[in-house]
């Protein structure tokens, strides 16, 4: 929707326009024009991994989306903790040390997959340093 409360054309928008509106609508609750604009997306070329990361999901946190599902949030950081948890207790059953995940964030061999600090978590540093994940060295 416009500013203004008039139909906004999302077709008339340019990419980086396009995916901060589908941003707006999803938090604004706007079911319609949030399957328009990924439908657009779609037409446009993107793959569906660039629509969901780029487009659905970029920059929201666990609190905002929480809110845009109108849910309390404490239950999504408890769902956090336990896939903390259940990956690195993953890692170790593989033989896979704390250490060694640091060591792989830290040499950039990882990219741009992995973010220190993502919005809304605590990134890498739940699993190599230990926040509330019972990790024991082999």
């Amino acid at each position: 929707m416009s500013e203004t409360g008039g139909d906004l054309d999302l077709r008339s928008l340019d990419d980086e326009e396009l995916t901060k509106q589908i941003g707006d609508d999803l938090y604004d609750g706007l079911k319609d024009e949030v399957v328009e604009g990924v439908h657009i997306l779609l037409e446009r070329g993107w793959t569906p991994y660039r629509v969901l990361t780029e487009a659905l999901v970029a920059g929201m946190t666990i609190v905002g989306i929480a809110r845009a599902l109108n849910k309390d949030e404490k239950p999504f950081f408890r769902a956090m903790d336990r896939l903390h948890a259940a990956i690195g207790a993953g890692l170790l059953a593989e033989g896979i040390r704390p250490e060694d995940v640091h060591e792989l964030i830290e040499s950039g061999a990882l990219g741009d997959l992995i973010d220190d600090e993502p919005q809304g978590g605590r990134g890498a540093a739940a699993f190599t340093e230990g926040a509330r994940t019972p990790w024991r060295k082999r």
